[in-house]
């Protein structure tokens, strides 16, 4: 995805997210993007899904 597909991707996003109902509504509720560079949203991106998320505590998790 180039890098302006991916911004214009998650800043369709977030308000959708948002409408979610249960948890994940109240989370994303009145999100913004802060993230000015769209080449640095695809490095958050691709080291977020680098993580091994199944093996972490879920201390670990909570504190992310």
């Amino acid at each position: 995805m180039v890098f302006a597909e991916l911004e214009l991707h998650y800043a369709t996003l977030l308000p959708e997210l948002s409408t979610t109902k249960g948890i994940l509504g109240q989370i994303f509720t009145k999100s913004q993007n802060k993230i000015q560079d769209p080449a640095m949203l695809a490095k958050i991106i691709d080291m977020i899904d680098s993580e091994q998320w199944l093996v972490m505590g879920a201390d670990v998790k909570g504190d992310i």
